[in-house]
């Protein structure tokens, strides 16, 4: 089990900018921070969770089944505790995820 205060908060922030823009150059102009930053947290947050958020292809980035859902939880943090809600609800997905691919 995820440790839930162990998912930081600039590392879901970034996701869910790329997420939304499906890009790491513009979250990266959103967020104010280098695009290399948004990789590096969006790199974190996979290897924490322990699954694949984000498709990256040549030129384009595309969400995972399991990042598109994190996203579409109400776009992840809205009509939500921006914290301990958006956690579980990304830790609940992430966890089926991994009991689901266990089975095959």
């Amino acid at each position: 089990m995820i440790d839930r205060r162990r998912l930081p908060l600039n590392a879901l922030r970034a996701f869910e900018t790329a997420g939304r823009h499906l890009g790491f150059a513009a979250a990266a102009s959103t967020l104010s921070v280098s695009q290399s930053a948004i990789s590096r947290h969006v790199i974190s947050l996979e290897g924490l969770l322990g699954v694949q958020l984000f498709e990256r292809r040549p030129h384009q980035l595309a969400l995972t089944d399991t990042g598109a859902a994190s996203l579409n939880l109400e776009r992840f943090h809205q009509g939500c505790n921006r914290s301990s809600l958006c956690f579980t609800r990304l830790l609940t997905l992430t966890e089926r995820e991994s009991a689901f691919g266990q089975g095959e």
